[in-house]
């Protein structure tokens, strides 16, 4: 952060700055701040210009030295000009080249239909969909709800539930959307795991430097009904200006032990896998007379190293 110390912070000329004894008071167009510094950081003002300075290159004083000048440069363009994030948002159809897919660049329930149908395209496989109109803003607008009081006995006959996103606050809050359906699908059924894959696909630009397809494919596992979800708590002094909200997290002893011994069976089964996969092809090899080192020439094909690794016969 040194260097980051050193640099000039320059002031506009809609900008006043003053510089006291452990505080800088910053006045703009948008507005008043005042930025406080640690006493050991000299802070000087001449000509337009700002100037940061340390006493000594300890590792706290050139933290302080670059943390202190970017509190000041940046309270200075917050009342200068505000602050503003690019963000660039990227649908499903998008991440998939709309091109190439066929999909539209949207981002919602449709998109996912589309994937979805056009995995069971490819793959030669049938769905058979069931459509509600229940637990969705319009749904809420016309009956006060997010869901009518058979819906339990409608969702149970079907294998699984395909439901998108949920949140829309500016049309139903979220605490309405949020508990008045997904979280009742999932205390009634008592889907207990969250299993989120993350796999790397081919033709994918990921986030992450070097990483190609195969270097990232990983099961996470978490809670799906106690936790964040355990609805305990409320509020005090509601509508006034001392309103409190109370929440708690609560992990049972059974939850626990549900979850991670779904994940231990869900990790042992990928293992067992790879253990009868190495099998066969000791079998194979045997069967040939090749020799052991054809076995660690094919390890690699199946994504698998072969550093730190024994294999006995």
């Amino acid at each position: 952060m040194s260097r980051v110390g050193s640099k000039i912070i320059e002031v506009p000329k809609d900008v006043i700055v003053n510089v006291n004894a452990g505080m800088v008071g910053i006045k703009g167009p948008k507005g008043t701040l005042d930025v406080p510094f640690h006493g050991d950081m000299s802070v000087t003002q001449d000509n337009g210009t700002i100037l940061v300075e340390r006493p000594s290159d300890s590792k706290t004083h050139r933290s302080l030295h670059g943390t202190t000048r970017q509190l000041i440069a940046n309270g200075i363009q917050g009342v200068a000009e505000g602050y503003s994030k690019d963000l660039e948002i990227r649908g499903a159809g998008d991440l998939l080249g709309a091109e190439q897919s066929g999909f539209i660049n949207d981002i919602g329930f449709e998109t996912y239909q589309k994937i979805l149908k056009e995995a069971v395209q490819k793959h030669k496989f049938k769905i058979n969909f069931t459509e509600y109109d229940f637990a969705s803003c319009d749904y809420y607008e016309k009956n006060g709800k997010m869901l009518p009081d058979n819906w339990k006995e409608k969702l149970g006959k079907h294998d699984a539930i395909f439901f998108g996103a949920v949140g829309m606050p500016d049309q139903v809050p979220d605490h309405i959307s949020l508990w008045g359906s997904l979280l009742q699908f999932r205390r009634e059924f008592d889907q207990y795991i969250n299993l989120r894959p993350v796999k790397l696909f081919p033709g994918i630009d990921p986030p992450l430097a070097n990483k190609k397809p195969g270097d990232i494919d990983m099961l996470i596992v978490r809670e799906n009904t106690e936790g964040e979800y355990s609805s305990v708590g409320g509020r005090m002094y509601k509508n006034t200006d001392r309103e409190i909200a109370i929440q708690e997290t609560i992990m049972s002893a059974h939850g626990v032990d549900r979850v991670q011994k779904f994940a231990f069976e869900l990790a042992n089964n990928i293992f067992f896998t790879i253990e009868f996969v190495l099998l066969l092809i000791l079998i194979i090899l045997n069967l040939l007379n090749l020799p052991l080192g054809c076995l660690y020439s094919s390890l690699p094909l199946l994504g698998i190293s072969c550093h730190d690794r024994h294999f006995f016969l």
